[in-house]
Formats: C-alpha cells, structure tokens, sequence
C-alpha cells in the first residue's frame, strides 16, 4: 500500500510539474509575440523589402501563429530555441556557457543559506523569548531589510578594495564567488532561520513532546529523536522553493559582481530584443524551478508520509 500510494503522489506531482512548464511556454511565446519580431531591429531603416522577407523567412517569422508555437513546443522538448539573432548561433549555446555561473552561484548560496539558516532558526526556536532568539531574529530582520545590493556594495569596498582579499567582480577562479554567494545567500538564509524558528517552537508543544519528557528523555534524546525530524520537514519544500529563486532572481548579484549567469545574459537579451534566447532562458530556469520544487515534494514525502495523502474529496 505504501508503494502505490507513493506512486500516485509523485504521478500528481509529476504531472503538476509538467502542467506548469507547459503554462510557463505559452506565457512567454505570447509575451514574446506581443513584442513583434525583431527583425526590424537587424537591418537598417533603408533596408530593401526582400532582405525584411527573406530575414522573416530564415528565423520563421513568416509562419503563422499556430504553426509558430507548434515548432516552439517542439523545440522546448529537444532544448532547441532556435538561432540567435544577435550572436547567429543556437540559443542555448549562448547560454550554455553562462548555465555554469548560476548553477554555481545559486548552489553555493542555497547551502551557506542552509548551514547558517537552518540551525539558527532552531536554536532561535528552542530559546524562544531569550536572549538568543533576539540576537539571531535581529540579524534575521537586518539580512531581510537590508538590500543585496547595498551589502554587495558594501562587501566590495571593504573585501576587495581596502582588504583585497577578494577580486571585485568578473569570474576569475573560486575567489571571485565569494563574495556573491554571501550576498546571494543573506535573503534567504534569514528565511530559513524565521520558518525554522516557527516550525521548532510549533513541534516543542506538541502533546507527543511533552510526553517524552514526561517519560524522562533527555533534551538532547528529545531533540534528536522528536523534534528535528518534524520541525524539518516544512524546511524540506520551501528549500525547494528557494532554490528555485536563487536559479531565477540572480540578476542583481549577476549585474553587481560581473558575473555572466542566465539572468544577465537574458536581461541583456531582452534589450538586444534577442528573444530565441530570451525564451531559452525563462524555459530553463523554469525548469530548474519546477524540477527543484517536484525534488523537494518527493523528499517531503519520503521524510513525512502524511504529505503523500490525497485530500478527501
């Protein structure tokens, strides 16, 4: 019974997940057409009639909507978006080589987000109304008021330019990400400290803990047996959800540092109206999105088999 009802909830996820990316697609393909093509931004003003046909024609313009979209599906399968109409190469070749940058910036701040959030959140929980707790939701409150990009600046001018320790921007070895992964990392590190906080105060007044200690465990028995295995199962599907984020919303700290991510690259996309790599972009990190969060549903499933019940109808 346990394995088929765990195959019908990764079933509904995965079929979810694919309803979703497939929502994704036809968003940005009517984002995209409500722009127009952007041939008229290719050639000149004085540009003959048949070169504006002929360029149609090559990138597919000519189509009709219908047919437009079809290809694009299609496409979205095989991970090809078509050419580039800025660089003439494939679209996801273009992003091939910024891919890298945010998988590696967005993992290194997820985990520092993780190893910092996480026990903070806990310690913070299990000293409610204590000193501890204001220290640590104090800081919490300053990561999330404070701007990434006034503690990038701020980073920069002491790390990099009075310390040296740290290059000031550009991908210049292991170095050159430190100082971004910290600032990518602070947002939702403090996150994970307050839904920490609130998931281990809500499990330590559980009857099932205090009946353990009433049975004479002690606190450490009580922790590690009781209370961290339920009070981080909430974690599990919003760590999901997060680095979801960080795939998504690295333009900020991509821009500041010099670091060419996907976000970078599709912002400047955008401007340069470059819009095969536009789709590629949002299509990727939108997969990265939905395949993180389906992971982190699984694993809440696995952790805690009451998130795997199907609601009564």
């Amino acid at each position: 019974m346990a394995v088929i009802a765990f195959g019908r909830f990764l079933a509904v996820r995965v079929l979810h997940a694919a309803t979703t990316l497939f929502l994704v697609c036809v968003v940005i393909f009517l984002l995209t057409t409500v722009l127009g093509d952007p041939i008229g931004s290719l050639l000149p003003p004085d540009a003959p009639a048949a070169e504006y046909a002929r360029m149609r024609a090559y990138y597919g313009y000519d189509q009709p909507l219908l047919t437009q979209f079809t290809r694009f599906i299609f496409g979205v399968v095989r991970f090809d978006f078509g050419v580039s109409t800025m660089y003439q190469k494939p679209a996801m070749e273009v992003l091939s080589g910024t891919l890298g940058v945010t998988l590696q910036l967005a993992l290194g701040a997820f985990t520092l987000a993780v190893l910092v959030g996480v026990p903070l959140g806990m310690l913070s929980g299990y000293h409610a109304n204590t000193m501890i707790d204001r220290g640590v939701l104090t800081f919490a409150t300053l990561c999330q008021t404070v701007p990434i990009f006034v503690f990038g600046l701020a980073m920069i001018y002491l790390f990099a330019i009075k310390l040296r320790w740290f290059p000031a921007g550009g991908t210049r070895g292991a170095l050159s990400f430190v100082m971004p992964t910290i600032a990518l990392s602070l947002w939702v590190g403090a996150a994970f400290i307050r839904l920490g906080r609130s998931a281990m105060r809500g499990v330590l007044i559980q009857q099932y803990i205090l009946l353990a200690r009433a049975k004479g465990l002690s606190e450490l028995q009580l922790l590690v047996s009781h209370a961290l295995r339920n009070a981080l199962a909430p974690l599990i599907s919003y760590g999901g959800l997060q680095f979801g984020m960080l795939l998504t919303g690295a333009v900020v700290t991509e821009s500041l540092f010099g670091l060419q991510g996907i976000g970078l690259t599709v912002l400047r996309a955008v401007d340069d109206r470059d819009l095969n790599v536009v789709k590629a972009g949002v299509v990727v990190a939108a997969f990265g999105f939905v395949v993180m969060n389906l992971m982190a549903d699984v694993i809440h499933g696995l952790v805690d088999p009451r998130a795997m019940k199907m609601p009564a109808r």
